[in-house]
């Protein structure tokens, strides 16, 4: 098996790579990329009786195709305890100081061995409940949720993976109103450990549409009646400040659960692609659609479907070999994953992809391609789970019946279903669409999962010692693919990802969906100017297009240093929206008089200043520069603080308070203090834990494109 779309790798990317896979995958008898695929394929062939004829196959299926990380790294090693599966969701916390730290340790176990989990927070009782035979009342579930987002970052404190958390609440819960704010607010550091979703119902998006009041109850009593229209607009609003909540439409993943009969899913995995039951675990691999793509930016390019074929069987065995191999941190997990032999295959680089053929990212021609593609990859999938059954046995909790009257299933072509009827089919599950952060810049940069291309260009940072870093420009595969074959002279067309409309993101997801049994997870990145009327219909939107779940993402400048990048890899300024407000500010000082600063202020942040004051001409130019400059910086979304930070400086260089700069300054920190900003005369801080470099949103995790940091992983 062999790729097809080969480009010529540049210096800058090779040492990327390199240091990517050094970093997190290498394990210490690898010599090289090529020798940890050696690795994991033989690990995983280990589980059949002919291990070096599948040792060979899987060997090749690594052309186009990779597991999830954690399989990449603890698969072949003598990390006995390292677990091979991402994907994890706790058990049911039981609403008591027992069941709650018994969840807790449980889950600590389950973080140690790398892997990440969800856990569904509706069970517990809400703040002022009483707690019976104590005399006392409780907390609530928000408290209990900063005890595990403690647990998580001892953990990675302690030099393991840094651990990663969904908490989800349900809608009608008394405390919800409380768990959508959690995060909100700059003096609020808490729970950044957790991603935050809300277990929407059918019911409550009904109540919205009908503008009716919605029960919040807990153990059927109702707490308190609100109206419905007013908790779904604190969500949208929350989401469209800070990023979060997401949205977990319950009703349809338990609706198209192929296991209805069987379980009750209230949480998913840390990202969303996977929901899961109490103690449920899945592995995840994904084939890069990239490698697929023949005679690129040609008017001859074409999918190589028979190709794709071959590797979606293939990986289909490959997963569930993984099954027999993989070490579970908790018995509870081992008996759920051998019960049912989920599987997570997805897909990686359809960005990239689709641009290759020719096809824009959210477009009708694009939205059916990936149809085509999603119903190709279900058929193909299922008929080799069923081959598999037939060889092996199918998975131990299989009733034919029940699963055949899932409405899924039910959906799968004739012959499909008589292969079950007949042999069974040995895994539950088999397809989702999982983040691909660190894999897909292994495999040359390439458009992560199913989002679209990101950044043509972006510079990330190597790390060669502990205090020497060196900066690479990067393309993004396809684009170097693109220049090979037009050169450098030309401009491409092609949308990155904050360009595409946000029904043309959903669009993308819902073709695949229609397909897939689990679920996907993908960002809805927004521009930062998108109005909240824009931006309230994504969640609906994604309700009526059949999504299981959905996430957004808006840089609204209250979430770190998050910034936007040119197809040059430079940093754009932000466009001031016609609508904004500018403040006169009047500021005097002691024994040398009062000048007029205008600030211009957008979402409760200064954008731009202009200083009013008589100015010799030999200085006129020289302040003119540093406020048009200083009006760049807060446009670009750096922090006013530390473009404070260097006025004062500079102002202090030349010992004088009269100094035209402390004007400036002054009338910053007036504004930052107006809209409840802390502490203004302190650096910001933000921006990425590890390098201090540019933060963005992809793939529903905030994630450094500098280093290799991501908040999910």
């Amino acid at each position: 098996m062999s790729a097809v779309a080969v480009t010529e790798q540049d210096e800058s990317i090779d040492d990327l790579i390199r240091y990517i896979w050094s970093r997190k995958y290498r394990y210490e008898t690898d010599d090289s990329l090529d020798a940890t695929k050696e690795r994991i394929a033989r690990a995983a062939a280990g589980a059949e009786l002919d291990s070096e004829s599948w040792s060979r196959k899987f060997l090749g299926l690594m052309d186009v195709f990779l597991p999830g990380g954690r399989a990449i790294n603890s698969l072949g090693t003598d990390r006995r305890k390292a677990t091979s599966f991402n994907c994890f969701v706790s058990q049911v916390i039981d609403d008591s100081m027992d069941g709650i730290f018994d969840s807790l340790h449980k889950a600590a176990l389950t973080m140690q061995a790398g892997g990440g989990v969800g856990f569904d927070f509706s069970t517990l009782r809400p703040k002022g409940a009483t707690v019976k035979g104590v005399g006392s009342t409780s907390s609530g579930p928000i408290s209990f949720m900063k005890v595990f987002d403690s647990m998580c970052s001892t953990i990675a404190a302690s030099g393991h993976r840094r651990g990663a958390m969904m908490a989800v609440m349900r809608v009608d819960h008394p405390d919800i109103e409380e768990f959508v704010t959690a995060k909100r607010g700059e003096e609020n550091k808490a729970l950044q450990n957790f991603n935050l979703s809300v277990l929407v119902t059918d019911s409550f998006i009904q109540a919205v549409r009908e503008n009716r009041e919605w029960s919040l109850v807990f153990n059927g009593q109702v707490h308190r009646t609100i109206a419905a229209k007013d908790l779904w607009n604190l969500i949208l609003q929350n989401a469209y400040d800070y990023a979060e909540p997401g949205v977990l439409f319950i009703d349809r993943v338990n609706g198209f659960n192929n296991l209805w009969y069987e379980e009750n899913i209230t949480s998913t995995n840390p990202c969303g692609e996977q929901p899961l039951p109490p103690n449920g675990a899945c592995n995840l691999g994904s084939l890069n659609l990239a490698k697929f793509v023949e005679n690129p930016f040609t008017p001859e390019a074409r999918f190589n479907e028979d190709l794709c074929g071959e590797s979606v069987a293939l990986a289909v065995r490959y997963l569930d070999d993984v099954i027999e191999i993989a070490h579970m941190p908790l018995r509870e997990q081992l008996e759920e994953v051998r019960g049912k032999r989920r599987i997570g295959l997805g897909i990686t680089g359809l960005g990239d992809a689709l641009w290759m053929l020719g096809l824009q990212y959210g477009t009708q021609e694009s939205v059916e391609f990936c149809r085509n593609l999603g119903r190709f990859m279900r058929d193909t999938a299922y008929r080799a789970s069923i081959a598999l059954a037939a060889e092996k046995g199918a998975f131990p909790l299989l009733d034919k019946d029940k699963y055949l009257a899932g409405a899924f299933v039910d959906k799968l072509p004739s012959d499909i279903k008589d292969g079950i009827r007949e042999h069974g089919i040995r895994n539950s599950h088999l397809l989702t669409i999982a983040p691909t952060g660190t894999t897909s810049l292994l495999w040359g940069n390439i458009s992560s999962g199913v989002e679209p291309i990101l950044y043509l260009t972006v510079d990330r940072e190597i790390r060669e010692t502990d205090d020497r870093k060196r900066k690479v420009t990067v393309d993004d595969y396809a684009y170097r693919v693109w220049k090979s074959v037009n050169g450098n002279g030309k401009d491409p067309e092609v949308l990155i990802s904050s360009q595409i409309p946000a029904r043309g993101h959903i669009d993308i997801m819902a073709a695949f969906q229609e397909f897939f049994d689990a679920s996907i997870s993908k960002t809805i990145v927004f521009d930062p100017n998108t109005s909240f009327e824009d931006f309230r219909d994504a969640y609906l939107y994604a309700y009526e297009k059949g999504l299981k779940g959905c996430t957004v993402y808006r840089d609204s400048g209250k979430l770190g240093a998050v910034v936007k990048a040119k197809d040059d890899g430079y940093i754009k300024p932000m466009e001031l929206p016609k609508e904004r407000v500018k403040r006169a500010i009047q500021v005097e000082i002691p024994n040398e008089g009062a000048y007029e600063v205008e600030v211009t202020v957008v979402e409760n942040q200064p954008r731009e200043v202009w200083l009013h004051a008589p100015l010799e001409q030999s200085a006129a130019a020289l302040i003119e520069a540093v406020v048009r400059l200083s009006s760049i910086m807060l446009r670009c979304n750096i922090d006013p603080r530390d473009v404070m930070k260097q006025l004062r400086k500079a102002n202090m260089s030349y010992g004088s308070v009269s100094n035209p700069l402390a004007y400036i300054e002054r009338a910053l920190l007036r504004v930052m203090g107006s809209v409840g900003v802390k502490d203004a005369r302190v650096g910001s801080g933000s921006g990425c834990p590890l390098c201090g470099g540019v933060v963005v949103m992809e793939e529903s995790c905030l994630k450094c494109s500098s280093c290799d940091w991501n908040k999910c992983s």
